[in-house]
């Protein structure tokens, strides 16, 4: 089961006219950026960047100490959002978008 963690932000996956974003591996890619491969030759995400899977909407979740890090990433990731009509949530308000559906939520 998923809590929101207040360390962390997250790229909600959905457009302001709640239409899921387009490609559907979209976090994924994004989240590529910063993964990189373990010795046994699997692909492991950054610790401050994972994709997340929010009931059927794909997302990916943004550590605050990113911004402190790695600044142009950070700044890059939220442009992202941005740009594309993402929301950018906080523990408080991925509570208030999601209620009751906090616990359908897994990484991915």
């Amino acid at each position: 089961m998923f809590t929101p963690n207040p360390d962390e932000i997250v790229i909600y996956g959905a457009t302001a006219d709640g239409k899921p974003f387009r490609p559907s591996d979209w976090a994924e890619r994004l989240c590529g950026l910063l993964s990189s491969f373990s010795k046994e030759h699997r692909l492991c995400y950054h610790e401050w960047v994972r994709p997340l899977l929010i009931g059927k909407v794909r997302s990916v979740t943004v550590g605050k100490r990113l911004a402190t890090i790695n600044p142009p990433m950070f700044q890059f990731l939220m442009d992202f959002a941005a740009t594309n009509g993402l929301q950018v949530l906080d523990e408080a308000g991925l509570k208030e978008l999601l209620g009751d559906e906090i616990g359908n939520t897994t990484a991915t």
